[in-house]
């Protein structure tokens, strides 16, 4: 199931998303009910029986969506949470009147950036060194459909 996070999911985004991508300041969960409670965030997870297996975080800016951060359990990866995910931030983000998608991609991740393709994204860009360990990052768009 995929539901908007709750303030009390903060502590199980914060471990799923300090698991899949690493450690930084802005995963802990104060952070992440900070950012919850921004205007402009938006933030669903993907629930298994009522456990937090599946995040993603973003936020909208006039008319653009921007993808910040999507992590799934390792043991339910492959299920099409992910695809679920984006798609219902694509809808939210769309019926708030956003009509583009971006987001950014480690160059080396090249599972998630043929997902992100095979929802209709395609690579716009690289940021040279964007990432704290200095690898560079694909910026990928896509134009989101009006409902």
């Amino acid at each position: 199931m995929i539901r908007i996070a709750k303030v009390m999911d903060a502590e199980a985004i914060s471990s799923l998303l300090n698991t899949a991508i690493g450690g930084t300041g802005s995963n802990d969960p104060e952070c992440i009910t900070k950012t919850m409670e921004r205007e402009t965030s938006l933030c669903f997870v993907a629930t298994d029986c009522d456990q937090v297996v599946g995040v993603i975080v973003g936020q909208i800016v006039v008319d653009e969506a921007e993808i910040h951060d999507v992590a799934v359990n390792h043991a339910f990866r492959r299920q099409g949470r992910a695809t679920r995910l984006v798609r219902e931030l694509e809808r939210h983000a769309t019926s708030l009147g956003a009509c583009t998608s971006f987001l950014e991609v480690r160059a080396s991740n090249t599972a998630a950036e043929r997902l992100y393709e095979s929802m209709g994204y395609t690579a716009t860009g690289t940021r040279t060194g964007y990432y704290s360990d200095g690898e560079n990052a694909i910026v990928m768009s896509k134009t989101l459909e009006p409902q």
